[in-house]
């Protein structure tokens, strides 16, 4: 595995599904009673196309909280050097006031 990569893809169909669940129940009967695939497919479409969505959401939202991190430690870092080479106190000075 690469390092730093996501070894697996996660696509929350079931808690979609969950959230609909009366139309997915309601889809199904169709299917049984009336063999309307034709229906039911074109939701559980709906169904996947929302679930990437979420899940796009939910990479964006990851990826932020990478930069967001990233920069707290570089923003560490850089206190770290600037006490090292005397230059900490007025550092830290602008950052509290």
């Amino acid at each position: 595995m690469q390092e730093g990569v996501i070894s697996t893809f996660y696509l929350p169909i079931s808690s979609v599904l969950f959230a609909h669940r009366e139309t997915y129940l309601g889809y199904l009967n169709a299917v049984r009673e009336h063999a309307a695939y034709d229906d039911w497919f074109g939701f559980f479409l709906d169904v996947v196309s929302q679930a990437l969505d979420e899940s796009l959401d939910f990479i964006n939202y990851l990826e932020a909280l990478r930069v967001q991190d990233q920069n707290s430690l570089t923003d560490d870092a850089k206190r770290k050097h600037a006490y090292a080479y005397g230059q900490g106190k007025a550092l830290h000075e602008t950052k509290s006031t």
